[in-house]
């Protein structure tokens, strides 16, 4: 509210900035169409959860580790190393 107050008076409009519907540009299609195992290893909690979410919206389940360690552990695992 006080942001849109702000632009009101920045841009001094004489009618109010009104909030759009956002239309959704990450489609959880995405997936389907492109078909990926992902893990990721990021040390940042702010990114790694970031990353997840962005990940999700495409419709992907990635794996997710703070540690180069952590993801050796998860390809020994699912024997890919």
């Amino acid at each position: 509210m006080l942001c849109r107050q702000i632009l009101n008076s920045l841009r001094k409009l004489d009618k109010p900035v009104l909030d759009k519907p956002v239309k959704q540009l990450l489609s959880i299609d995405f997936a389907k169409q492109f078909p990926l195992r992902i893990t990721h290893r990021e040390d940042n909690a702010v990114n790694r959860k970031l990353t997840e979410r962005v990940l999700h919206k495409l419709g992907y389940q990635p794996e997710m580790a703070g540690t180069g360690l952590e993801v050796l552990e998860a390809l020994k695992q699912k024997s890919l190393i």
